[in-house]
């Protein structure tokens, strides 16, 4: 037709399609055995209900999380003191797995936490 334009419309374009590698715009790694993850997870939550987004994520099957927490319940329960080099790394592992299986909706209760004597813990008692 005359007058008009044979060039089509102009789409916008987003920054996110410019990114090539995500590691260089955000150097944090969560890992799961980290300390940190349990806030980090949190503050993901908070911020994800927020924007009203959380629906939108597919949670965890609950297999998957009865799987994960038959696995950290076998290593809360064999982990031994003389694996380590001093008190406190073993009881930031204990306190890790602890941790962890409560975000798993498996929390360590007072008859299967560390308050029992632990193999090898004795002489520090």
């Amino acid at each position: 037709m005359i007058g008009e334009s044979s060039n089509p419309p102009r789409t916008p374009f987003h920054p996110a399609f410019s990114v090539n590698n995500i590691k260089n715009l955000i150097p944090i790694l969560l890992d799961r055995t980290d300390g940190h993850y349990a806030s980090w997870m949190e503050l993901f939550n908070i911020h994800a209900c927020a924007y009203d987004v959380l629906d939108h994520i597919k949670p965890d099957s609950p297999h998957n999380k009865a799987t994960r927490a038959v696995y950290l319940e076998e290593q809360f329960n064999t982990t031994r003191l003389d694996s380590f080099s001093n008190i406190n790394d073993y009881c930031s592992r204990l306190k890790n797995l602890a941790d962890q299986l409560a975000n798993v909706g498996n929390p360590v209760t007072p008859p299967n936490q560390g308050w029992r004597k632990r193999p090898g813990v004795e002489d520090f008692m």
